[in-house]
């Protein structure tokens, strides 16, 4: 049976087997310590879920395989829940493995119910109907509709799940409209809020990454939006920069290049700026200015996130419309497949000239790319917003140190909105159930993270950790992921640095920051060694010379004191023993004569 054939397992599969295998029953982050193999393959997998969940529903509730995303740290693959061939809304698994078929986790969004009568599954109402209503609610040009399930109250009901886009202020919403009535139940943004012919370099003018950045003064100091007016001031905080791939098509050089694409996508027409030289050379002023702005930025970021080795996030020219909210103060990353594009706001400050703002957007459509159509939850959606704040603040600070913990710095702090921080003081929970909170904290711990253990390592963890994201994780779900991805790319050597700061803002439990901080205990006068350290998981063990006649064992476990194995050690001054541990971060506590003699941190590197 191929992995892409239908997995029958338990409705049970979630709540009574895998509940308890990490610790927290609140979030849906599971440790199932689980190893298929270097050689895994799809029908190995396919073997693994379905042995976790031996027992058949009773409802012949499926799962079926919906992505497989390749990450450099491992495979990320996704199921959806079905009922008789038929989805069930915002209800799966997803498995995250590295490339040796080591599983780290486990999300779980699962969900039970009665089995109901055939009459429970009938559809009342005619999809022809549904369009028509969602027409004239929405004003939409377009409209996606699909046959699911929904779950309330563990009771089985079919649905319509409807996207609509528009041209009014939201331009996608996500309908959820009962089969048999026509009554909708929920009504949602989804909106995430804040190939050419020729490849050819051209030259233009932007803020590197905003004038406040630039004149190392707050909105107000020195400069002002002005109603958009270009003062003198600016002429100095501009920046001539490369403009890089750059399409030349019939006598003009267009701003559509390998990464994005400046396009007019939106009913409020503003032609995309074009050039006859390739000098698009423009004032704050003019519509061209934001095009270019947007065009350098996105395609900047994206050439740095393939140096840091991630090759397929938003790896295709990217939809952007500079000017597509017109003069709404607002931004909005719309979603509809590989032709999900951004819609940038000129009220207030124009939103595309402020990096932050640009950088942020285009953070949701990296996190879409890796974990797609997950954004569910509000502290989901919190980490969304964290995770394109830290991507702000990180561009920032790589540009200049100056203000960088100040999001939108440019585009709010004003009259116009109070703009972010990414510098909070707060701790979990927030003060507030407010996504933006929640944003706040995670861009934050994130930054802390950034400026300790270095920005290239921060901002791969970061972007590794996108792809094993699901619907309705908690920010200690994310931490969890992070932890995991510094196990796949690092050995796991950041560990102890990335829980101590989520510890400290009580992201993570207290039950997973016990051994955090812990200190090696040595006996002054006769110490214990182990080496090589780091090693690749065979050590010598050099015990006291003066405590051979006692018995010895250590016990082994991972660098959140969760117990691994136990060994009992021979009564000799030195000995090798094999851990046969992957790589990662470890506690050994030697025992002797059944008294805590010392701990010792070991980190096993990749063979």
């Amino acid at each position: 049976m191929n992995l892409r054939a239908f997995i029958c397992v338990s409705f049970f599969f979630g709540w009574i087997v895998l509940t308890g295998l990490y610790g927290q029953s609140s979030g849906i982050y599971l440790k199932p310590h689980a190893q298929l193999g270097p050689d895994w393959d799809e029908s190995s997998l396919e073997k693994w879920v379905l042995g976790y969940s031996p027992q058949l529903s009773a409802t012949n509730s499926e799962l079926y395989l919906s992505d497989i995303i390749e990450s450099p740290g491992g495979k990320h693959i996704s199921f959806h829940q079905s009922y008789l061939d038929q989805p069930i809304h915002k209800a799966g698994i997803k498995v995250n493995l590295d490339h040796k078929g080591k599983i780290y986790s486990l999300m779980d969004a699962l969900k039970s119910f009665d089995p109901p009568s055939s009459q429970d599954l009938q559809y009342h109402v005619q999809e022809s109907t549904i369009r028509q209503k969602l027409i004239k609610l929405t004003r939409a040009y377009e409209i996606q509709l699909e046959k699911k399930w929904w779950i309330d109250q563990e009771e089985l009901q079919p649905v319509f799940v409807g996207l609509t886009f528009s041209h009014e202020e939201v331009v996608s919403y996500e309908f959820l409209i009962h089969g048999q009535t026509g009554e909708i139940l929920s009504q949602e943004d989804r909106g995430a809020y804040f190939a050419p012919q020729q490849d050819t370099t051209g030259k233009g003018r932007v803020f590197l990454p905003d004038p406040c950045t630039q004149s190392e003064t707050s909105y107000g100091d020195l400069i002002t939006d002005a109603n958009d007016v270009h003062l003198v001031a600016f002429d100095s905080l501009l920046d001539t920069v490369d403009l890089k791939g750059l399409t030349y098509e019939n006598g003009l050089f267009h701003l559509k290049g390998p990464y994005v694409s400046i396009e007019d996508r939106a009913p409020f027409s503003t032609p995309p700026a074009t050039s006859t030289t390739g000098d698009f050379f423009f004032t704050r002023d003019q519509s061209e200015f934001e095009d270019v702005m947007v065009y350098y930025h996105i395609d900047t970021f994206q050439r740095y996130i393939q140096h840091l080795g991630f090759t397929n996030l938003q790896n295709q020219p990217f939809l952007a419309d500079p000017h597509g909210k017109s003069d709404l103060d607002q931004s909005v990353f719309v979603i509809n497949g590989n032709s999900s594009y951004i819609l940038f706001g000129d009220g207030g400050v124009d939103d595309a000239e402020d990096a932050d703002v640009i950088i942020h957007e285009y953070g949701h459509a990296l996190s879409h790319a890796a974990a797609p159509d997950t954004r569910s939850g509000v502290e989901r959606k919190g980490l969304d917003e964290g995770i394109g704040d830290y991507f702000a603040s990180s561009y920032s600070q790589d540009i200049s140190n100056w203000g960088w913990h100040e999001v939108f710095i440019w585009d709010g702090h004003n009259e116009f909105w109070s703009g972010r921080v990414s510098v909070t003081s707060q701790t979990y929970p927030p003060s507030s159930t407010s996504i933006y909170d929640y944003g706040e904290l995670w861009a934050s711990t994130m930054m802390q993270i950034r400026n300790h253990i270095g920005p290239e390592v921060t901002d791969r963890l970061q972007l590794q950790e996108l792809y094993g994201n699901y619907v309705g994780m908690s920010l200690a779900d994310g931490a969890r992921l992070l932890i995991d991805s510094d196990s796949m790319l690092y050995g796991g050597i950041h560990v102890e640095t990335i829980s101590d700061y989520f510890c400290q803002r009580n992201i993570l439990e207290q039950s997973s920051c016990l051994s955090v901080s812990i200190e090696e205990l040595e006996d002054p006068v006769s110490p214990l060694d182990v080496r090589p350290n780091p090693s690749t998981g065979i050590v010598d063990i050099i015990l006291p010379a003066n405590r051979l006649n006692i018995p010895w064992k250590v016990n082994i476990s991972d660098v959140r004191g969760r117990y691994i194995t136990e060994r009992k050690l021979e009564n000799v001054p030195s000995q090798q023993i094999q851990l046969g541990l992957p790589a990662g971060m470890y506690l050994l506590t030697f025992f002797a004569d059944e008294d805590v003699f010392t701990t010792k941190k070991l980190i096993i590197l990749e063979e």
